[in-house]
């Protein structure tokens, strides 16, 4: 019951951090797309992309692990209890 938790609230994590990815990413975006308006200028669309894209991939890699962690950790623990009766 409490591992079921522990999973629950790791898998919750990981959503979380997706998300926070992607608010930072938006945030991101509004703030250079505010930019391009003030100076009428198209020159921050390729950071701005690059930001977005490395922050994407870096919280996506982390979840992931977290997440193969976690999978590895329940596997790990079953297989020892059916081991040891």
């Amino acid at each position: 019951r409490n591992s079921a938790k522990n999973f629950l609230s790791r898998v919750y994590l990981c959503s979380s951090r997706l998300s926070f990815c992607f608010q930072i990413c938006s945030t991101v975006t509004n703030y250079f797309l505010s930019i391009q308006k003030l100076y009428k200028r198209n020159l921050y669309t390729a950071f701005q992309n690059k930001i977005c894209s490395t922050t994407i991939n870096f919280y996506f890699i982390i979840a992931l692990q977290d997440f193969h962690t976690l999978l590895f950790r329940r596997l790990y623990i079953k297989r020892t209890i059916d081991h040891f009766p």
